[in-house]
């Protein structure tokens, strides 16, 4: 009676069934889940004591926990979908909220007066029907096969966001037309660029340089966000000496960063070519 009732409300004017999602693991699915807990609703209502309020408020809780994970696990995996390269769901938004639903079903069974086999039962297929219907988090990285491709993916995300925010900076500087402000912000920005250029060429050190193109960067948008609003005011001197004495000292201080990578990087290959000609001449002097 009830698939007849939904077959009915989902056909259109012409007879068909076009209005049915092609793919249920849907919102709206999560959304219809929730009439499951109108029973425990009517509960509280019909035994109000202390107890009951407690046991079928906590169900209530725990089904729209799992209920809100799996909604989070779905928007997850459509970002997931979306993308030709992904990582793997960190928060397992669907297997989390399949097995509290399952719990919960569980829990709800045994305060009916349901035997330990039917407790058991019930929260198993509970969770094995959530499984089914909504899916399974993203367990493997997408396009993110070799440990290369995380590395270079890695350089690619730190690249992004740090151009983004050096864009944001001159966004905010640029209207003003200041000379001054200017040149420093462009040496800033061929300093990040630098640096850029430094972890794609050694992607394994991304995380050294990462403070500085996240931490630092990030403070001087909000820093020229703030003078911004400040300056165009008031056109305080002493405003405008202070944020560019900070863009010159971040230029600068980006500039010795980059500089310093740079050697690093050239000392390994110091080490690693007088290592290799060591063993060159071991070996020569053997033969």
């Amino acid at each position: 009676m009830l698939l007849q009732l939904l077959s009915m409300t989902n056909k259109s004017a012409d007879g068909t069934n076009d209005d049915i999602p092609k793919d249920p693991r849907n919102q709206e699915a999560v959304g219809i889940l929730f009439l499951a807990t109108v029973p425990l609703a009517f509960s509280m209502l019909d035994k109000p004591d202390a107890t009951n309020l407690a046991t079928c408020g906590g169900l209530l809780g725990l089904f729209g926990g799992s209920l809100y994970c799996i909604s989070m696990g779905l928007k997850d995996a459509k970002r997931y979908d979306g993308k030709a390269v992904a990582k793997a769901a960190r928060f397992k938004g669907r297997i989390i909220g399949s097995a509290g639903l399952g719990l919960a079903t569980g829990l709800t069974a045994a305060m009916r007066g349901a035997d330990y086999g039917q407790i058991a039962m019930l929260a198993l297929i509970a969770s094995a029907l959530s499984l089914i219907a909504f899916g399974i988090d993203p367990l493997k990285h997408k396009g993110l096969d070799t440990l290369e491709d995380r590395l270079d993916h890695k350089a690619s995300q730190l690249r992004r966001s740090a151009e983004a925010r050096v864009d944001k900076i001159r966004a905010n500087v640029a209207p003003l037309g200041d000379a001054e402000l200017m040149p420093h912000l462009s040496k800033l920005q061929s300093s990040v660029q630098r640096m850029l250029q430094a972890v794609e060429d050694d992607p394994t050190r991304a995380r050294s340089l990462k403070k500085h193109l996240g931490v630092y960067l990030d403070g001087a948008v909000e820093a020229s966000d703030r003078f911004l609003a400040v300056y165009r005011g008031t056109g305080d001197p002493e405003t405008h000496a202070r944020f560019r004495d900070l863009m010159r000292d971040l230029g600068n201080a980006f500039d010795r960063k980059a500089t310093e990578y740079a050697d690093q990087g050239r000392s390994k290959l110091d080490v690693q070519m007088d290592v290799l000609s060591e063993s060159l001449a071991r070996e020569t002097a053997r033969s």
